[in-house]
């Protein structure tokens, strides 16, 4: 493990004047876990590239800034009225927004969310759900222990807590927004609890978007637990902006016949670093991780997934494009561990990148981990161009060069979402990659 921990007397200072922040409030129901958790940072640091798991993401520039995890002032929503319409599109949803880290009730559904569907943030918590969260943190805590995922529990501060009742459809998406325009080096440390209840089904979609000319950080953790039966479709769309850092952890833990199907979108950040757990701990659960990245510039994307298969008959995908241009940068590791007990396991990987610059670069690792004896397990990569007989098809029609090229990348990606997605969600995030195409997306002579 790595044992960087950066400018450790800044980062000592803010916890304690966070800490203190949290007492002066009344919040001190987690003030416990808080403490253990940056103690544990202090001993394990900033992941390093000495780890094999992090041998593609270099934190170590960023882990020397100045960072600040406190908002020296409040962020007026009507700064970000543009950004929240941008990413609303025409989509109905239920809502949940936050801007700098902060609530903004006004675009919130709080007071109008169907029977059998509950959103609590923090102000708002009883001792019950208090206990529910930190028990959720703990938890997870336990499953893969590196800095970036102590450093959220230390600063747990914008909490989510998503209720899902037992027989509950939910009609419509919940869509929870993450929005930020200010705040030179702040950092942002969302955590979300999502509990189902059995036999439920209810489509979340997780948005994160910034401005161009802010640097900062988001740092978010989310724990799903998936009751016996029960469905979710996950849609996580990061498109923000040129300065930011982002990484995400996310652990899934899904009971007997579950199904969890994620697809994640990234559209660049300085740095984006997604990590996904999912544990298959019931028998015949099902879960599906699909990802498209499209970048260009310095961008620099890392998907880092793990799936448990811990019971019989369990079966598991993950299908991850990428299209990287410029000096853009995009990596997949993917590992699936079958455990001794799951017998008649069915996984499959797939990753696939195509590199539209000579210095983009992608790297793939899928790998997988096998303790049983009656498996039914495959995964594959490919790192390629675009077909310069397929350009030259469309060339012949009278189709100009440019608009051609933009045809066969709509037609690469457009493979993901159409695996995962369905209905206005499909056209919402196709909406938002067909304009980062649009927007002068180069494809410099790589033809295969």
């Amino acid at each position: 493990m790595g044992t960087d921990t950066g400018n450790l007397e800044v980062l000592e200072r803010e916890h304690e004047a966070f800490l203190s922040a949290q007492a002066a409030s009344g919040q001190v129901s987690a003030l416990d876990t808080q403490k253990q958790a940056f103690e544990e940072f202090k001993t394990i640091g900033f992941p390093t590239l000495k780890e094999e798991n992090w041998r593609y993401t270099n934190l170590k520039s960023w882990a020397k800034e100045p960072l600040s995890f406190q908002a020296e002032t409040a962020l007026v929503p009507q700064n970000i009225q543009g950004l929240y319409e941008q990413v609303i599109g025409d989509l109905d949803a239920y809502r949940l927004v936050f801007a700098g880290g902060k609530i903004v009730e006004a675009w919130s559904d709080l007071a109008c969310l169907p029977q059998g569907l509950r959103l609590t943030t923090r102000d708002g918590m009883d001792d019950g759900q208090w206990s529910q969260v930190i028990a959720a943190v703990n938890k997870t805590w336990r499953l893969e222990k590196h800095g970036m995922h102590a450093l959220n529990t230390a600063f747990l501060d914008q909490i989510i807590l998503v209720e899902v009742d037992p027989e509950v459809i939910v009609d419509k998406p919940l869509h929870i927004l993450h929005l930020m325009d200010d705040g030179e080096n702040r950092v942002l440390s969302p955590r979300m609890v999502l509990s189902q209840g059995a036999r439920s089904s209810v489509t979340l979609l997780e948005s994160y978007a910034g401005g161009d000319d802010v640097s900062y950080f988001t740092n978010s953790a989310t724990d799903i637990f998936i009751e016996e039966s029960a469905q979710l479709k996950h849609v996580k769309v990061q498109r923000e902006g040129a300065g930011a850092k982002h990484f995400s952890s996310l652990n899934i833990e899904q009971a007997t016949s579950s199904t969890y199907h994620l697809f994640s979108l990234a559209l660049g950040s300085q740095i984006l670093r997604n990590d996904v757990q999912c544990v298959l701990a019931g028998e015949s659960a099902h879960c599906s991780l699909d990802g498209l990245s499209v970048l260009s510039g310095t961008e620099h994307v890392d998907h880092f997934t793990q799936i448990e298969h811990q019971k019989e008959q369990t079966t598991s995908r993950e299908f991850y494009k990428g299209v990287v241009g410029g000096k853009a940068t995009s990596s997949f590791s993917g590992k699936v561990y079958v455990h001794p007990e799951a017998q008649k396991t069915d996984a499959a990987q797939t990753n696939r990148n195509l590199l539209t610059s000579r210095q983009a670069r992608a790297n793939t690792k899928p790998q997988l981990e096998i303790y049983a004896d009656d498996v039914k397990c495959a995964h594959g990569a490919t790192v390629g161009q675009l077909d310069a007989h397929a350009l030259f098809y469309l060339r012949s029609r009278g189709i100009a060069e440019a608009e051609a090229k933009r045809l066969l990348l709509m037609a690469f990606v457009a493979e993901v979402a159409e695996r995962s997605l369905r209905g206005e969600i499909k056209d919402h995030v196709q909406a938002i990659v067909e304009k980062r195409l649009a927007q002068g997306f180069e494809v410099e002579g790589m033809l295969a």
